[in-house]
């Protein structure tokens, strides 16, 4: 898939990352789709809506409030809709048991807090394209 046609969704509730994410995915690849929203519960809201689209990816912060990443994760696998759409974990959050709770949750991969800018977009292209991304520097 090229990444231009891609259709993302971001879930963070950090308003500088969500900005950031925001910017990288719309201004500087142009992507198909972005859609971002402070947590999961607007996440869904937003899809069971006649405007929602699918997903190709998306970009979930593990802490947040109310509902952390991890549970978010377990609602978006639970929907049929969602099946094929890649789930990134963003975290600051790398540690060696982090990244195994990441993989045994079912996380497609990580991209670590600060995002690299540098290597964003070249990320995003291997993720779509069906790789697992585990990037801790």
């Amino acid at each position: 898939m090229k990444l231009q046609d891609a259709q993302v969704v971001v879930i963070e509730d950090n308003a500088r990352s969500l900005k950031l994410l925001q910017a990288l995915l719309i201004d500087h690849i142009a992507v198909k789709s972005c859609y971002a929203q402070a947590s999961g519960s607007m996440f869904f809201s937003w899809l069971d809506s006649p405007i929602a689209w699918t997903p190709n990816l998306v970009l979930l912060d593990i802490q947040l409030p109310r509902e952390d990443g991890y549970q978010i994760l377990q609602r978006i696998r639970r929907r049929p809709e969602l099946d094929s759409t890649r789930v990134i974990a963003v975290t600051a959050n790398i540690m060696q048991p982090d990244l195994i709770a990441l993989r045994a949750a079912g996380f497609d991969g990580l991209l670590g807090k600060p995002i690299r800018v540098t290597a964003f977009e070249e990320q995003l292209g291997r993720i779509l394209n069906g790789e697992s991304i585990w990037d801790v520097r």
